[in-house]
């Protein structure tokens, strides 16, 4: 047998080094003994290779593998780990298997980019498990792809159907088609690349995936005889997606309680990738309108480039650029400083103050209301950043929920429906609590203090620029004029506000304006802080505990396990098996 042939040293030995050669030539045209797997994205390739490997790899709803994984398996008696390696990223040992989806999503960002287009350049995961029984080697090839989305480029499909005749173009290569159940076999895109290079179907395998979705007829479609592959080519991969597997029997409460904490554990680790940047897939989740209010929604609107039924998931990106946009609303929020009509109710300010203070010494009290007064304008764009980033997360963190729990169950409405009223109360009360303390610092902003030296830096620079403009205007006839839009540190002003005219009412103007850029700077910040900390630390990467907490076994038992009809249909299955075998052994034994 080929298992037996493989499990002495000396194959191990020989496995070993063509592995080692085929890295060493992978440029070169020398063809080494390997096995393709290939098929159109999301039909189930990397499910067939975690049933091999039992590890978990990254999955997405579209193109999910930019890059040649070459998957190595190895048996061990020791200990079990993994390795993996790719170019500008040196080998890493791993012993938590639950983290090699990150591994493998970082090296191909490393390889890739952030783009969605494919690389030549392979990953290289090798793993040691005791539970593999036999050395084996397989190349996970980028699906074919043919129309364009999240800004690949015009050519991906060939570019990818590029990459995928390179591998199975060698005599030596193995070819495993990953097909659905649901699809005619001989219309599949892979066997039609594969028959350029193998007309008689003499080096190709079929894995038949999803059939537990689409079972009917799944016997006479094999036995067709209308592909190039007879039947003793075919294997059957017998679930849709990684939850599927798990979702088919559920006979006692344990097992219900394993899976529920299971898809919450990758609930969590797909929030934590958002969060943290790690982005692989599409960028966008299908979502349901929500009765926020219509300026919210306008808002959000700003940063939604994928339209007003989808939602751009990469949380730390959007995020970031909610806070930008505050920091813009903040500084817009502050009165033209240089205008000569906030010239005019300075000077109207000093006349008031006349009398308790020196004609150029303003009264600390004017300062003071000022920024008082530019102090409150701020609030509506801090209260408008947590109403962006709450209605944001209700949507996204809902919506993960429907990519984690499968459609075709029959306990994910109720189980869905609890866990989304655990995502809205959390975020509710993660608001109230951000909300007060917004409200604190911005009361703190009431003192007018600050250490920072970019507030004298900044008035420096304004009388420098209103010296070179004024001593331009003068000699405008022998030189030319300065310009009276000037830059300083970062923002713009306009110095023909000013004038020497109204000295003490100029030096207000510019300590106004140099104080409330560096309050901006400090809200901005603050902010941006306070609302990660309620929203994202003590809420959205804490929402598995939460999710933990929500049910009892017993519930769970209740909502997950199998109809009673698929029960007796099961346990008649088990029945005949066993019959079947018996009667097997007691022919064998005549």
């Amino acid at each position: 047998m080929l298992s037996n042939a493989l499990e002495n040293a000396e194959s191990r030995r020989l496995l070993a080094v063509v592995d080692e050669m085929r890295e060493m030539l992978h440029h070169e045209k020398i063809a080494l003994p390997q096995i393709a797997v290939v098929g159109d994205q999301s039909v189930g390739k990397s499910s067939v290779l975690e049933a091999l490997s039992s590890i978990q790899l990254p999955r997405a709803q579209q193109i999910c593998t930019r890059c040649p994984l070459e998957l190595r398996m190895k048996n061990t008696t020791s200990n079990e780990y993994a390795t993996i390696r790719c170019k500008g990223i040196e080998e890493m040992k791993i012993t938590d298997f639950s983290t090699i989806a990150s591994k493998v999503i970082a090296c191909t960002i490393k390889l890739t980019g952030n783009q969605h287009d494919v690389s030549a350049l392979p990953i290289y995961l090798t793993v040691y498990k005791k539970s593999i029984q036999e050395d084996l080697t397989l190349i996970d090839l980028p699906g074919i792809t043919r129309n364009p989305v999240g800004g690949q480029s015009k050519d991906i499909y060939e570019k990818t159907v590029k990459l995928i005749m390179r591998y199975i173009e060698p005599p030596t290569a193995i070819i495993l088609h990953v097909i659905p159940s649901s699809v005619d076999f001989t219309t599949s895109e892979s066997i039609k690349i594969s028959k350029e290079y193998d007309p008689n179907g003499e080096r190709q395998l079929i894995a038949a995936s999803k059939i537990d979705k689409y079972d009917k007829g799944i016997g006479d479609k094999l036995q067709a005889n209308a592909h190039p592959l007879d039947t003793s080519r075919y294997l059957a991969r017998t679930y849709r997606s990684d939850q599927a597997k798990e979702t088919r029997i559920k006979t006692n409460a344990s097992d219900c309680w394993t899976l529920y904490n299971n898809l919450v554990k990758q609930y969590q680790l797909l929030v934590h990738a958002r969060v943290h940047g790690i982005y692989d897939g599409d960028f966008e989740i299908k979502t349901q309108e929500s009765p926020e209010s219509s300026a919210t929604r306008s808002l959000m609107s700003v940063f939604n480039p994928v339209g007003n039924n989808s939602l751009d998931d990469r949380i730390a990106l959007q995020l970031y650029r909610y806070q930008k946009y505050c920091a813009t609303e903040i500084s817009k929020s502050f009165s033209p400083f240089f205008s000569p009509e906030y010239r005019g109710n300075v000077v109207k300010l000093l006349e008031e103050n006349a009398s308790v203070a020196l004609p150029n010494f303003p009264s600390f009290s004017i300062i003071q209301q000022l920024c008082h007064h530019e102090a409150r304008k701020i609030q509506k764009s801090c209260i408008n950043l947590i109403g962006l980033y709450v209605e944001y997360l209700k949507k996204v963190l809902v919506g993960f929920l429907n990519q984690v729990f499968v459609e075709e169950t029959n306990y994910k409405h109720r189980i869905t429906q609890k866990l989304t009223d655990i995502i809205l109360r959390s975020l509710d009360e993660s608001e109230e609590h951000c909300t007060k303390d917004v409200n604190k610092m911005l009361t703190i902003e009431q003192r007018v203090f600050t250490l920072n030296h970019y507030y004298m830096d900044t008035v420096y620079k304004i009388k420098i620029q209103f010296q070179k403009y004024e001593s331009s205007n003068r000699l405008a006839t022998v030189v030319k004029a300065v310009q009276s839009n000037v830059i300083v540190n970062d923002f713009e002003i306009n110095v023909a506000g000013l004038s020497n005219e109204y000295q003490a009412a100029l030096d207000v103007q510019i300590a106004i304006s140099a104080y409330c850029r560096v309050v901006q700077k400090r809200v901005a910040d603050e902010i941006a802080q306070l609302c990660h900390y309620w929203l994202i630390t003590c809420c959205a990467l804490v929402m598995d505990a939460k999710f933990s907490s929500a049910f009892t076994s017993a519930v769970l038992f209740e909502w997950m396990r199998e109809p009673f009809d698929q029960q007796q249909k099961l346990e008649n299955l088990k029945r005949s098996i066993l019959a079947m075998e018996r009667a097997l052994m007691a022919g064998q034994s005549v």
